[in-house]
Order: structure tokens, then C-alpha cells, then sequence
């Protein structure tokens, strides 16, 4: 979906926003998210959104948050149904 969305609204007056076990150096509006028992370190990066699950992660730029629903249609083509 709209991640850049959600990143806009929760966080007006945060560098980042993040939940789980991030760790983050030079990096700004970013929103990243994953588990507590995985760790996430970012360095020197802006705009992105990052966001780790049991069985999958995604890294994409701000700006092109939007077109993740492309990464859902390749699944569904592919048979990996598990992943969405």
C-alpha cells in the first residue's frame, strides 16, 4: 500500500519512525518495522521504508511505496500466495 502515508501521519515530529530492534546512524525519514527478535541496522540512508516479517522483507523507497502492489501481483503470478 501507501506506506509513505502511514510514515507521514505517525511520525510529523520524529526523525524515524521505527518498532522492533532498530539500530540507525545518519539515516532520517525512514520508517522502519520488525520483529523484536531480529535486529535491523540501518546506515546513511533517507526516504525509505523498511519493513521485515517472519517470511519476508521489504526495502523501498519512500516515494515509490505505491508501486509495492507490483510485488503483490507478482506473486499472486507466481503462486506465492504465502508471502502476501
Amino acid at each position: 500500500g501507501k506506506w509513505h502515508i502511514i510514515k507521514n501521519i505517525l511520525s510529523k515530529q520524529e526523525k524515524n519512525l521505527t518498532k522492533g530492534e532498530v539500530i540507525t546512524f545518519d539515516t532520517k525519514d525512514c520508517l522502519i518495522y520488525g520483529p523484536r527478535d531480529k535486529l535491523i541496522a540501518a546506515v546513511g540512508l533517507d526516504g525509505m521504508i523498511i519493513v521485515q516479517t517472519e517470511d519476508a522483507l521489504l526495502v523501498c523507497s519512500k516515494d515509490k511505496s505505491g508501486e509495492v502492489k507490483k510485488i503483490a501481483e507478482e506473486l499472486e503470478k507466481r503462486g506465492m500466495k504465502e508471502f502476501l
